[in-house]
């Protein structure tokens, strides 16, 4: 009874920080520190399975702090791929042969000779999709000896449960962002930037009408070129309302008027942390604009180092 209340009173505790007002790291590495309660390791790592097959960590307790940099390959760390294929958690015999991705990167040991004895670890699963893996590590070859590798398997289970709602949340997120940035753009735009009709009879104004009809079949990039005045904002529309994408969004972009050192953000969004006034993940002007199009007004404005990225 007292090694089941020794497991139960953690995994509550965990829970409970589930629901808590905290940021994506600090929760997970909250359930990192749970799991010490329970399971003594020197270091643990959840680590989120990328849709390139790479593994990225997410959190981390007891290792290096540039191990958040690295990205582990399961085919060049077998521990990490057997922990993925295996249907359940995984304890790792004492006399393992395999190195372990984590030798050497042990805050308590963090010396190139350093290397981890003990392992054990568990894949993230959600409705039989793989998510990631948790990872515990000890210096002591005999340090998970006593430890039920279910009870690894629960705090797992909490862990994928947790990242499976962030995933939804940050989708949702975006999507919310997406359709303000859309509102905003054409709400401010909409009284400034109105007609999409050439006015004129003339064989030249006809001309334009018939190109922008065979245009606008086509999804291909377009370069609309001419003086200011002429029309070119225009024809940009006239061209969107007649396409297959004149459900979606127009966006239109000022290149002239932005700023070279916020220019790729504007153009292909960032994520938190990206640089140091990046206090969250932004879309770009292009995620934003997908389904629609994006009207890039003095395009060779842009600097030059970002214009073969456009491409």
């Amino acid at each position: 009874m007292t090694r089941d209340l020794h497991t139960v009173v953690p995994l509550l505790d965990a829970a409970c920080d589930l629901s808590a007002n905290l940021g994506e790291e600090e929760r997970y590495r909250r359930l990192l520190q749970h799991i010490h309660a329970v399971i003594p390791y020197d270091s643990a790592a959840f680590l989120r399975l990328d849709a390139d097959g790479c593994l990225t960590p997410v959190a981390v307790v007891g290792l290096v702090p540039e191990t958040m940099g690295r990205r582990f390959a399961p085919a060049e760390h077998p521990r990490l791929r057997d922990i993925l294929a295996a249907p359940g958690p995984v304890k790792f015999p004492k006399n393992a042969q395999v190195p372990d991705p984590f030798d050497g990167l042990l805050l308590c040991d963090a010396s190139a000779e350093g290397r981890v004895h003990a392992c054990m670890g568990c894949a993230l699963r959600v409705q039989n999709e793989t998510l990631g893996l948790l990872a515990a590590d000890a210096l002591a070859p005999d340090a998970f000896d006593g430890i039920d590798a279910d009870t690894l398997g629960s705090f797992a289970a909490l862990l994928a449960l947790a990242f499976k709602t962030a995933n939804l949340l940050a989708t949702l997120q975006s999507r919310s962002e997406r359709e303000r940035t859309i509102a905003r753009q054409l709400g401010s735009e909409a009284h400034e930037r109105v007609g999409s009709e050439f006015l004129g009879a003339s064989p030249a104004a006809q001309r334009v009408r018939a190109d922008i009809a065979l245009i606008a079949r086509s999804d291909l990039p377009l370069l609309i070129t001419g003086e200011t005045g002429v029309g070119k904002e225009v024809a940009a529309r006239a061209i969107h309302l007649r396409s297959e994408r004149r459900h979606g969004p127009l966006i239109y972009l000022n290149c002239a008027a932005l700023p070279e050192s916020i220019a790729e953000s504007e153009l292909f969004g960032h994520t938190r942390g990206a640089f140091t006034d990046a206090r969250e993940a932004r879309a770009g002007t292009f995620e934003v604009a997908d389904g629609g199009t994006l009207l890039l007004d003095e395009i060779g404005e842009l600097p030059l180092s970002l214009q073969p990225k456009l491409l």
